[in-house]
């Protein structure tokens, strides 16, 4: 038996030899292995020795983001969904579904260059948790209320019927000193009227990103200190769900 193998068996006395050999063989197998997605880490997979000797293999667990450029794009440093990748790191895989340019709409039907309609990319995904940002797109393009709650509901219901946690988070403000910046106020709160009326947690990245004295150099994509700030504020809310 190997060195480390006489370490294991040291450390676990009760464990069939069978299933400690096993372990250490799969073990840099697994850790060479990456996934699939477009995540900015992979997080290790751990071998779990149960007290009854079983040894089982745990995956992290998922997390599919879907938003616009404030989730994909990021003026200096990581984005916000790298950044929620390092927060989570060891126990979550976050993987970055967001499109630049793109409405609650076209990701709904398949339009946005990126995702499947919703109902097949529902269907083949292998998320625990889903996170939504949306709204800046939705409000620069004039969207009404009804139709913007109407597909919201939609993707959130039918994540929820398919076993997933569902996660919204509302859009940071904008200073572009338009009409634009009131519409996207208005569109926060939609968000956080259907965070209350669906009962799922919602990270308020609107209120975080108005406390800040700079928060969108650009007049639309977060700094680096309002980016940490709303992946902490995920962060914060993954780590709290049942």
């Amino acid at each position: 038996m190997t060195r480390q193998a006489n370490i294991t068996r040291r450390l676990f006395p009760h464990v069939a030899r069978r299933t400690v050999l096993l372990a250490i063989a799969i073990m840099p197998f697994l850790a060479a292995c990456g996934g699939g997605g477009t995540s900015s880490t992979q997080s290790p997979v751990a071998v779990v020795v149960k007290a009854n000797g079983e040894a089982s293999v745990q995956a992290p667990h998922v997390i599919e983001a879907y938003g616009e450029s404030t989730f994909s794009n990021a003026i200096t440093g990581a984005n916000e969904v790298e950044r929620l990748q390092q927060l989570l790191a060891g126990s979550y895989d976050v993987i970055n579904r967001a499109m630049p340019g793109t409405s609650s709409r076209q990701q709904f039907e398949g339009t946005d260059g990126k995702n499947l309609p919703w109902a097949e990319q529902l269907a083949a995904s292998r998320a625990d948790i889903i996170i939504f940002n949306r709204g800046i797109n939705d409000a620069n393009q004039h969207f009404s209320d009804e139709e913007f709650n109407r597909i919201m509901t939609i993707m959130i219901t039918s994540a929820l019927a398919a076993k997933k946690r569902v996660i919204l988070q509302t859009p940071n403000v904008t200073r572009t000193g338009t009409a634009l910046d009131q519409n996207v106020d208005h569109f926060a709160q939609l968000v956080r009227e259907l965070g209350a009326n669906l009962g799922v947690p919602v990270s308020d990245g609107h209120a975080i990103s108005e406390t800040m004295p700079n928060p969108v150099p650009d007049t639309i994509h977060q700094s680096e200190a309002l980016s940490q700030a709303m992946a902490t504020d995920l962060a914060r809310i993954v780590r709290g769900l049942p």
